[in-house]
């Protein structure tokens, strides 16, 4: 092989690493993205839960107001009789308990928010990264084939042939290696099909 064959030899591999590359970060895009379309359901889901119980917090806050001084002390001081007061007694308890339920979810919930709120904004910094580092990459590679083409047209016409069929076996062997990726794909997601179900 000449020495001219060896250095586009050289670039060609420099452009099939580009290529990966730039196909690795593709992946790391689509990733990305439903991750971030999956925390912003997520967060609009918490988000209307959280309203919800808001709500319902609110609502008994405006109950306990409107009964005005009564306290649960009144509440059991007025039993008619010993059963009266013990069903009033777990009356009350179990009142009790819900409002430290309900108020309890409601501080987990926004907790629950905040922490999808950072992990979405964390998530959208690194697809813009990934969508420079992918630029960057398709920079590279338009200049690498440009680089190549200067190359392959100071070549004679048998280094040319040469070069012409290393580049039909480039072709081939990225076509070979995209069908074993698409195929282990596809048998990943048969698989997480099937734990799904």
């Amino acid at each position: 092989m000449t020495a001219a064959l060896t250095e586009i030899s050289k670039v060609t591999n420099q452009i099939s690493d580009c290529e990966n590359k730039i196909l690795e970060l593709t992946a790391e895009l689509t990733s990305l993205t439903t991750q971030i379309e999956e925390k912003e359901k997520n967060i609009e889901e918490q988000e209307m839960k959280y309203d919800e119980q808001k709500r319902l917090l609110d609502k008994r806050l405006v109950a306990v107001y409107q009964s005005g001084n009564t306290t649960y002390l009144d509440v059991l001081l007025s039993s008619s009789s010993l059963s009266d007061f013990i069903s009033k007694y777990y009356l009350v308890e179990q009142i009790t308990e819900c409002d430290k339920t309900l108020l309890t979810q409601i501080q987990d919930l926004k907790v629950q928010i905040e922490t999808e709120k950072t992990e979405l904004e964390d998530n959208k910094k690194n697809l813009e990264i990934t969508k420079r580092s992918e630029e960057i990459q398709q920079t590279a590679l338009e200049n690498l084939k440009k680089e190549k083409e200067k190359m392959v047209s100071k070549l004679s016409s048998e280094e040319k042939t040469l070069q012409d069929k290393l580049d039909l076996y480039e072709a081939d062997k990225k076509e070979i290696a995209q069908e074993i990726t698409k195929a282990i794909e596809e048998e990943n997601r048969r698989k997480a099909e099937e734990e799904a179900r």
